[in-house]
Formats: structure tokens, sequence, C-alpha cells
């Protein structure tokens, strides 16, 4: 399971910046099917008991399930358009103008695998503990999250040699920072949390805080990503389609 999400994360960030139309129509039928897997993977688990009797978490499924179903129908719907579209060539280093296209791996590789880490964490508190499909989701719950951090790691280090175009406004340079902070803190709970022993881990760590509270910040980081990263999507989403500012979305895609 790891190694799919891995290899999709990577495919469908070169993809979809790529400069051939015919590969970045391939990335939007990959995510677009993506999208509708995790869909059709959380409407199977109502049919199946899997959801039975443990709590709000399965709203919280079922809310992603129906964003995954609409927002694979959107990027189905922009296929066209990425038909026609014939970008120039996009350097390595970032620009005034835009990110270049070291960062523009990095980022999506990181948000991909981070929107696919947040389904599976959920996944595996609802599962029960002897279900042999729960320590398959929480193994590669781990791994991507160990990713993020790494990918994060290589973001910042990179950002040193080229520094990022200005955020379009205050707001969006704040919740720039939150997302940061998000993306450092969330995976970083989770290695606290599977030192606790609620996980294996590939090397070895001290469990630093007591298993409750590991839990509790690390659902905590977890809401707090996702509205970090509601603000961002949102604040992208009025830029192209209310303020019909494009450059929105090509600083960071093709």
């Amino acid at each position: 399971m790891t190694s799919f999400y891995l290899g999709l994360a990577a495919f469908l960030a070169v993809s979809l910046n790529a400069q051939a139309a015919w590969l970045r129509v391939l990335g939007h039928l990959a995510a677009a099917a993506a999208l509708a897997l995790l869909s059709w993977s959380i409407w199977l688990a109502n049919g199946d008991g899997t959801f039975g009797g443990v709590g709000a978490r399965p709203l919280l499924l079922n809310i992603m399930g129906v964003l995954s179903a609409a927002a694979a129908g959107f990027v189905l719907v922009t296929i066209a358009a990425q038909w026609r579209r014939q970008p120039g060539a996009i350097a390595a280093y970032n620009t005034n103008a835009g990110f270049g296209m070291v960062s523009r791996l990095l980022h999506w590789s990181s948000a991909v695998l981070m929107l696919s880490a947040l389904p599976m964490g959920l996944f595996v508190t609802v599962l029960p503990p002897g279900r042999a499909d729960r320590a398959e989701f929480l193994g590669a719950h781990v791994d991507v999250g160990l990713a993020v951090l790494a990918l994060l790691a290589a973001r910042r280090l990179w950002l040193l040699s080229s520094p990022a175009p200005a955020s379009p406004g205050r707001l969006a340079a704040a919740n720039k920072v939150l997302l940061y902070t998000a993306l450092f803190a969330l995976p970083l709970s989770g290695l606290f949390l599977a030192s606790t022993g609620s996980a294996a881990l590939p090397f070895s760590v001290p469990a630093l805080l007591p298993h409750g509270v590991a839990a509790k910040m690390h659902l905590g980081l977890a809401a707090l990503f996702a509205a970090a990263f509601a603000l961002h999507l949102g604040g992208v989403l009025a830029a192209y389609f209310w303020r019909r500012d494009r450059r929105a979305v090509r600083r960071m895609l093709r």
C-alpha cells in the first residue's frame, strides 16, 4: 500500500506540471480515478458494517467521500481545457512570478501524501484492532507521514537556495505559515504516538509522551491541518473563479 501512495504522489506531481498535454491529461485522469476510488471505498465501508458504533468519525469519512467524488468530477471537467493549453517551459528555480519545477514537484508530492494520510488515519481509528487490513492501513499511514517529513525538509532546504515568490496578501502569508507548521507538527506528533507502541517504526524512538496525550495531540493537529488546507484551497478557488485571477493557480500548477 505504501508503494502505491508514494508512486501515485510522484506520478501526479510530475504529470500535473508536465509541458506535454497528453501527460497532463493522463495525470488528471489518474487524480480523478484516485479520488473516485477513495469515495467508492468509503461508500463500501458504509455497507459492510465497518462504521458501526464508532462515533462521529464515519461522518467525517463520508464527508471526505462526498468531497472526493465532487473533486473527481471537477478534475474530469478540466481535462478538455488541459488538452488545449500549450504552456511554456518552467525553470527549475523559483521566480517572482511563480514557483519553479523543483518546488512544484515537492509541493504536489507532499499534498497528495497528506490528503492520502488523512482518510487512512481515520480508517485506522474505525477498524477493529484484530482486522488484518487495519495493520496495513496503519503501516502505510506511518510510512506516508515519514515521507511527508522528508519532503518538508527537502522543501525548506530548497527554499534557502531558491526563495519562494511573495504570497498574494497577508491572509495568504499567514495561512502559509499555518500550513507549514501543521505539515511539520502533524507527522511529528504521529511519531510521538507511534513511539508509545501503537504502531511499528523503522527506527527506535523513545516514548516522550503518554499514549493518551499523543493521540489527542495528533488528532488536534490533523484538524488544524484540515482547517488550514480548507482556507488555502478556498483562497485559490476564490481567486480563480471569483476574481478571475488565473495566476493564483498558475503559480504552482500548469
